[in-house]
């Protein structure tokens, strides 16, 4: 049986989102922390509530999730979770640490019912640390007092398990971007076809019938991308394309720039940005906005929030918004019996290049915040079901030459990681049959591209 010193332990749907959260954001971060997370953990075969009980009675942390349903049943002796409890407990080194929801107070649970007030003590002496939901819940209020609980120096340890958010301009994050990167250019274009089938009919049904539509597309990169989905739509007018990259603003301008179609450099979250893109509207002779375009671009803001809210001055009274990005939660490989998929797709989290990975969970809650409306939530993702053999290879490479070139780039800016030189040698020697058994008519692969539509 594995050594895990910290388990996880919550009860029913509700926590069990912000438990994998949590668990995907401090498993990575230092070799020393072997989390128990059920789902995770637990092999086929095993007695899940035996392994549970015995894990839970083993560690020396236990990270308590309750809401206001996690004692519902816990004088039953049979419930799992007051097995697991119970069994932490009566390990007298072990120490607790509650996360409580907002509609949790320890004062009127009443908690002398089922336990000593001793073991009551123990569960809630450390400060609770609050949460709203999972798209906005902090896991650094865990980071620090789990390190110190174990002695680790927080110098020591890795960062953030999704990828840091950071500027575009960051480590020279937009360079790798740039079309001087013809790896990347390929790639991108073949993700544009790949995703076209998904985006069309979106697209479609949004502006069908409307005329006349001003159009700006934020992150454009070299336009095309943007030229595809909207070159030669005949409800467009004026199309707009604001890109931090120079290169590309000049590659896209000599490729697709006319009396309707124009490509500018620009950052999207400086703080004079609306001001620049008032003065770019009065050269084009737009008033407003009818479309917003946005793919990939906000895992690689510091702030992708505060563009939602500002965006909104230059638009219509009825303006639409397009928005695709990923999130690695919702990225599924099976069978992956020696985890190396997950592997793979966990070198991105440590690579700059690849921006934050869990930014698509995030939309609904920025757009619902800044009084969008009509939000739909079009796509979680696509998967290889009904992908012919030609779909099935560009999806992989897609995905797999990105994780590749990433960790390159990363490794040119960090020649003495070794880090990055294991997962380089690793890669490399395993890319292959990574292909093989991806291709294999049995295997399942979803990936998490998310899509939401939204009127401004």
């Amino acid at each position: 049986m594995e050594d895990y010193n910290i388990f996880m332990c919550y009860r029913d749907s509700s926590s069990a989102l912000l438990a994998g959260y949590i668990y995907l954001e401090l498993v990575n971060i230092d070799p020393r922390l072997k989390i128990f997370y059920a789902p995770k953990c637990i092999d086929y075969g095993d007695d899940f509530v035996e392994k549970c009980e015995a894990i839970a009675g083993s560690v020396s942390l236990m990270i308590v999730i309750i809401n206001n349903q996690f004692f519902s049943r816990i004088s039953d002796s049979e419930d799992v979770v007051s097995k697991e409890l119970r069994s932490a407990l009566k390990n007298k080194d072990c120490k607790f640490l509650p996360v409580l929801s907002n509609d949790v107070d320890f004062r009127e649970t009443r908690l002398e019912q089922f336990f000593s007030e001793e073991d009551i003590s123990r569960i809630t002496h450390i400060n609770p640390i609050r949460f709203t939901d999972v798209y906005t819940f902090d896991t650094g209020l865990l980071r620090d007092p789990i390190l110190e609980h174990f002695g680790i120096s927080k110098d020591s340890v890795r960062g953030n398990r999704h990828g840091e958010r950071s500027h575009i301009a960051t480590n020279n994050k937009g360079k790798y971007f740039s079309d001087e990167n013809n790896n990347e250019k390929r790639r991108l274009l073949q993700q544009q076809a790949l995703l076209l089938k998904y985006d069309m009919p979106i697209y479609d049904k949004m502006i069908e019938g409307k005329k006349d539509l001003c159009v700006l597309d934020l992150g454009t990169g070299n336009g095309s991308t943007f030229m595809n989905r909207f070159g030669m739509r005949p409800e467009v007018k004026k199309l707009i394309g604001i890109e931090y990259n120079e290169l590309n603003v000049v590659h896209a301008n000599e490729q697709y720039g006319s009396e309707n179609v124009a490509f500018y450099q620009g950052d999207v979250e400086a703080d004079d940005f609306i001001d620049r893109l008032e003065e770019i509207m009065d050269e084009n002779g737009i008033e407003a906005f009818d479309f917003i375009n946005i793919l990939a671009l906000m895992s690689h803001l510091k702030s992708p929030s505060k563009l939602l809210k500002k965006i909104r001055k230059v638009c219509s009274p009825d303006a639409q918004i397009f928005i695709r990005n990923i999130d690695d939660g919702l990225n599924v490989a099976y069978p992956d019996r020696d985890g190396a998929f997950e592997k793979a797709l966990d070198i991105l989290v440590r690579c700059n290049s690849s921006g934050y990975r869990f930014s698509g969970r995030e939309l609904f809650t920025y757009l619902k915040k800044w009084g969008y409306s009509d939000i739909s939530l079009e796509r979680t993702g696509i998967h290889t079901v009904g992908m012919t053999q030609a779909e099935k290879e560009g999806f992989f490479d897609v995905i797999f030459k990105f994780v590749r070139q990433c960790l390159k780039y990363e490794l040119e800016g960090n020649p003495d990681s070794k880090e990055l030189q294991r997962l380089t040698a690793w890669l490399e020697e395993s890319y292959e049959q990574l292909e093989d058994e991806f291709m294999s008519p049995e295997f399942f692969f979803h990936f998490g591209f998310i899509i939401y539509t939204a009127h401004i």
